[in-house]
């Protein structure tokens, strides 16, 4: 048993809403309503900052102590602004999730990281599944990152004569914007059409393994009229390494070091379908194809890149209901 959510949230006068506790970051912030029914967590926790924040960032299942408030300056426009604890894990080797085992770590005494999203909403009468949103936002880490390529004397880090000690930056960002459109609706019906959803996500390349991260798709609420509530989805999701860490692999080549480079990107594409069987029963086939896996950086799975991997599962979901 792990927690993960835990707050409390107060309303107040002038539109002003505060929360505070433990929570994932991706429980508000950088999120899109079409992208949530795909299974690839990249649709749920954008790739860039799960590859470049400490222990992965606060990320289901690794959530962290937070504050947020936000004031909605009208019923389409809302500013939010948070600020969580920096590292979800406390110190140490090995895997993260081991590291603060049951999620009540409840760290205070990290780095932060804050958040900023402005976020404007034109039809608030529409559905979730059909929904027209725009966002733009940003964060910051306030820690200290290693330069992906050279060390503190200013020399290349593969280099076996070299300090090995790499570079510090202070703090760490990315800026990004979120599309949520709706492109058609069916006639006499409100929660059945198609619509598009798209995520950019830049930050620095010096200080971090992934500088670009972009996701996209589109979604078919109610493709068959038999079928009204079920969803049918296309998406991909590309992670872009960064020159900075792309050169550090070319220079471990020409020291003999490693025998390749590391790969350009790491991108995901993935088609499901998600069929509301009963209203207890929800089965989801879905097939992803990933390209270069894990970029084509050695791992525990050994020192060569893994091949491109097509990937079939099905999800069921199963509601208990009280009479």
């Amino acid at each position: 048993m792990k927690l993960y959510d835990l707050w409390l949230e107060q309303r107040l006068p002038g539109r002003i809403s505060v929360r505070f506790g433990q929570e994932g970051a991706n429980d508000e912030m950088m999120t899109t309503a079409y992208g949530a029914v795909f299974l690839n967590s990249s649709f749920g926790f954008p790739g860039l900052p799960a590859a470049d924040l400490p222990s992965g960032g606060p990320n289901y299942p690794m959530a962290t102590p937070f504050a947020r408030v936000r004031w909605r300056a009208s019923d389409q426009w809302s500013v939010t602004g948070a600020v969580f604890n920096g590292d979800p894990a406390p110190p140490g080797p090995g895997d993260p999730q081991i590291r603060d085992r049951n999620g009540t770590a409840f760290r205070l005494d990290d780095h932060a990281l804050a958040f900023g999203e402005l976020r404007y909403t034109p039809d608030l009468d529409a559905p979730d599944n059909l929904q027209t949103d725009y966002k733009l936002g940003a964060w910051y880490h306030t820690g200290e990152f290693a330069d992906r390529r050279f060390d503190t004397s200013g020399g290349l880090l593969a280099d076996p004569a070299g300090t090995g000690m790499p570079k510090q930056h202070a703090g760490d960002f990315a800026i990004y914007g979120i599309i949520d459109e709706i492109l058609w609706r069916r006639e006499g019906t409100k929660d059945q059409g198609i619509g598009i959803f798209l995520q950019v996500q830049a930050g620095p390349s010096d200080r971090n393994l992934a500088d670009l991260f972009v996701e996209g798709g589109v979604n078919w609420a109610g493709p068959f009229a038999d079928r009204p509530k079920d969803i049918a989805g296309i998406a991909f999701a590309y992670l872009g390494i960064s020159p900075a860490a792309r050169s550090f692999s070319r220079d471990l080549v020409a020291f003999g070091r490693a025998s390749s480079a590391y790969a350009s990107n790491e991108t995901v594409i993935e088609a499901t379908y998600k069929a509301i069987v009963t209203d207890w029963l929800t089965l989801q086939p879905d097939a992803q194809f990933v390209l270069n896996p894990n970029a084509g950086i050695p791992g525990p799975f050994g020192p060569r890149p893994l091949p491109n991997a097509l990937v079939i599962g099905l999800r069921a979901t199963v509601k208990f209901q009280t009479p």
